[in-house]
């Protein structure tokens, strides 16, 4: 927990000071900071298989099942990339303003006009970030992974931008547990 406060006072310093590439940064490490909270408070077992160091820093989608609430500090702890969210998130202003700090989007998918906007939003910040997409498009509070929402798989492929897949199995367990 105190590291996670030293990258929340870190990541403030470097925003106020204009320096918004180190300020992302910091607050990303702190998601996994914070991921790794997590998994020892669940006693959640992570096991890597294949290299996440290799995705690169911009111009990929990692696109990851979405299980529940704790999906955000796990991936970034495992691919340590911001993430697209959908505008339901501004709903909670902690969660949304730490992932705009570390460089996350929101995909307003609300109206015409918003879809057009997030999708020129994204592509834009491609050019220098890679970023987690959760294509179910919501939580599935299961190991099952549901159908995928066509959006985000279609901009891929109309914008030729390359994909990363990453699959998860196990969170949902700790969710058992709570209940």
């Amino acid at each position: 927990l105190r590291r996670l406060k030293s990258n929340l006072a870190k990541g403030i310093y470097h925003k106020i000071r204009g320096n918004h590439e180190e300020s992302a940064r910091i607050f990303l490490q702190g998601s996994a900071t914070w991921g790794d909270f997590v998994q020892e408070m669940t006693d959640t077992k992570i096991v890597k298989i294949g290299n996440f160091d290799e995705i690169p820093k911009s111009g990929h989608m990692v696109f990851i099942n979405h299980v529940n609430e704790l999906d955000f500090p796990f991936d970034c702890m495992i691919v340590n990339k911001p993430y697209l969210a959908n505008q339901v998130i501004k709903n909670t202003l902690v969660a949304y303003w730490w992932m705009k700090a570390m460089g996350s989007q929101v995909f307003d998918y609300s109206q015409a006009r918003t879809i057009s906007e997030s999708v020129r939003t994204l592509v834009e910040g491609l050019k220098n970030q890679s970023y987690i997409v959760y294509p179910e498009g919501t939580n599935t509070y299961s190991e099952e992974i549901k159908p995928l929402k066509k959006g985000m798989i279609k901009i891929a492929h109309e914008k030729n931008i390359p994909i990363s897949l990453v699959i998860k199995s196990g969170i949902s367990k700790f969710q058992q547990n709570v209940k």
